[in-house]
């Protein structure tokens, strides 16, 4: 790929993830193209990876800024249960003025577990693999059709779905000639993926968060603002036992940039009139020196004002 300038990549059981970096210099009228190429090469030798393997998936918003980042914690809550909570207040701030995106942080994928009885399986000669067939099979989805009559098209649905761990464990099985429930050679158990997505932490505690970016073009002060009204809103409407943290306030520390700026260039300006009045009591005119003198002062204290900002 033209522009390339480095390619990471890590890997973790059942994952593999890698990044692709364009070169800084690149022309900024050609990043989307190459992004594209990338997408379509990758796409193109999918098909010669092993059987068993899924994707690629691409992700397209790696790179975006989450200029403020919230931690929701709650004791005694699962991660199940807190995540539909921050489900709702995600809702909520998607709707905040000049809010764009907001993405959940350490939030962990609930799975079901089956734990196969070893000597269950050789005592009944059951193969684990035509097992998992029959599960997937029962558990797929697909169009059921629609009745069509003179008055009235009836939508068709399939039933026997997977509901529950309890539905799953109650399902029968074949093996060979004989029939018999999957609770019968394994046990079925709710929790979460191992080894565990990333996590969020903040003040000892497993959190999930929230990223906020910004809409193009709008105002980081007030995104602020806006955030803080909303946010007094939804502390008011919290259980008990359920606590948001702002964990980055990039409004805040640019406010407080811009302030620290103003309050230099006022000294500047301050400095450079009680400069003039004294070369005046003192009969010092405009010249060659004391021009230099003024420029290098003033010339510092802009530098220090850039540097604070």
């Amino acid at each position: 790929m033209p522009d390339a300038y480095k390619i990471r990549s890590f890997s973790k059981p059942s994952e593999t993830t890698i990044i692709f970096l364009l070169a800084d210099d690149a022309d900024p009228h050609t990043v989307p193209q190459s992004f594209y190429t990338t997408r379509k090469k990758v796409n193109d030798i999918a098909s010669t990876f092993p059987d068993g393997m899924r994707g690629p998936f691409f992700n397209d918003e790696f790179g975006d800024v989450y200029g403020v980042i919230y931690a929701l914690s709650a004791d005694g809550l699962s991660y199940r249960e807190l995540r539909d909570y921050a489900e709702r207040l995600r809702q909520a701030l998607l709707r905040v003025d000049s809010v764009a995106k907001v993405q959940l942080l350490g939030a962990q994928d609930e799975k079901l577990f089956i734990e196969f009885s070893q000597a269950r399986l050789a005592q009944m000669g059951v193969d684990v693999n035509a097992v998992a067939a029959q599960i997937a099979a029962q558990n797929g989805i697909d169009a059921s059709g629609m009745l069509v009559t003179p008055s009235d098209n009836v939508q068709v649905r399939l039933s026997g779905k997977f509901g529950n761990p309890k539905d799953l464990e109650k399902m029968v099985l074949r093996v060979g000639s004989k029939s018999l429930r999957l609770s019968d050679i394994a046990q079925v158990k709710r929790g979460y993926a191992d080894p565990p997505a990333r996590k969020m932490r903040f003040n000892g505690k497993d959190v999930i968060g929230f990223g906020i970016s910004m809409a193009k073009g709008g105002d980081i002060i007030e995104l602020g603002k806006n955030l803080g009204a909303a946010m007094t809103r939804i502390r008011a409407d919290m259980p008990v036992g359920i606590e948001l943290h702002q964990v980055q306030n990039q409004p805040q520390a640019v406010s407080r940039s811009v302030g620290e700026f103003i309050h230099v260039l006022i000294e500047a300006v301050v400095m450079l009139a009680v400069t003039f009045l004294f070369m005046n009591i003192f009969g010092i005119g405009l010249h060659k020196i004391s021009l230099g003198a003024l420029i290098i002062a003033l010339g510092l204290l802009v530098d220090d004002a850039i540097i604070a900002v």
